[in-house]
């Protein structure tokens, strides 16, 4: 990452000072701190300032040594020790009160983050540490919008753009979650909670998926899932990605509905949302399901990859040569 995009960071002033606030809150004179993905510092540098014993600040990029010179700088250099590396590989002597985290993705976990985050406490959190942030919530809501179909789906409306026919390809795109930040305006029902986090603690796989329900007043296509999450850096404070403006650095996950649900008139529309399990128990793949009467809509993130035997080193056994996967895209 350029050093540009840590200063994008930091003009998030809201962000930012939700977990100075927390960090204030909940680090004291004889706590030992790790803050994993530190960046710049910028936490490190708070819990360092709040009197923290001692803080380890790890971080695999090379802002690294920005970072360490930040701390000369600002007076914090001889309670700060700065790990370049990667969780859980580096080796951290001694176990923390507090655990600092912030690099979280759009729908709050995928299996790198909960594989790291659920290895890091085990290994480097004392018993009865806590964790910044202290919680978190993870919402869904339907969407609806002719523009974000088209942002979805560009060829759509155009199937012999340059004289050829593009059609095979929308059947992954169907499956695709996409970053993005959708407006207001494009959610046609009270976001639901999917399921909610109490850190240290993280959520099992089954207590990842949930189901939520609306009645749609008047008759809506709905394109779209969207997914988003509300963390608590700390006791009243909070930090969302929500559709709007204040939206931080991760904007919302969009998941498409192909093709797009009808809902009529005072009809309930009801959505699922979970993960599939990855060999260790982590979440894998997401999937995705929106129901309205007898229509079902199903998106499933695997199915957005195109790919044949050989992508996956599998060879047949009848075969010298690996045939093509085929996708059933409305069973999968």
């Amino acid at each position: 990452m350029s050093i540009a995009y840590y200063h994008e960071l930091l003009a998030d002033q809201t962000r930012i000072r939700a977990f100075q606030a927390a960090i204030r809150g909940a680090v004291g004179p004889d706590d030992v701190v790790l803050e994993i993905g530190t960046g710049l510092g910028t936490f490190a540098l708070f819990a360092a300032a709040v009197g923290a014993r001692h803080v380890w600040a790890v971080e695999g990029e090379p802002v690294i040594h920005v970072a360490r010179a930040l701390s000369r700088l600002n007076g914090h250099h001889d309670r700060i020790t700065w790990v370049r590396g990667w969780v859980p590989d580096v080796e951290i002597p001694e176990q923390a009160d507090v655990l600092i985290y912030e690099d979280f993705v759009t729908p709050l976990f995928d299996v790198r983050i909960y594989r790291m985050l659920r290895q890091a406490i085990a290994r480097y959190l004392a018993p009865g540490g806590r964790m910044i942030p202290s919680g978190a919530s993870v919402f869904v809501a339907p969407l609806s919008s002719v523009a974000l179909r088209t942002k979805l789906f560009p060829l759509e409306s155009v199937k012999d753009r340059f004289g050829l026919e593009w059609s095979p390809a929308e059947a992954y795109l169907g499956h695709l979650p996409r970053q993005d930040r959708v407006s207001p305006d494009m959610v046609v029902g009270d976001a639901s909670v999917v399921y909610e986090v109490t850190f240290p603690r993280l959520p099992s796989l089954e207590e990842m998926e949930g189901t939520a329900s609306w009645t749609v007043s008047r008759e809506t296509d709905v394109h779209a899932l969207a997914l988003w999450f509300d963390l608590e850096p700390g006791p009243g404070l909070e930090v969302t990605n929500r559709p709007g403006d204040d939206a931080g650095p991760w904007g919302q996950l969009v998941l498409p509905l192909d093709p797009p649900l009808r809902v009529e008139a005072g009809g309930a529309l009801t959505a699922t949302v979970g993960y599939d399990p990855a060999p260790d128990g982590a979440p894998g793949w997401l999937r995705w399901e929106a129901r309205s009467g007898a229509e079902v809509r199903r998106g499933h993130e695997f199915a957005s990859s195109p790919a044949g035997l050989e992508d996956f080193d599998v060879q047949p056994e009848t075969s010298p040569v690996a045939p093509q996967r085929t996708l059933d895209v409305e069973n999968v």
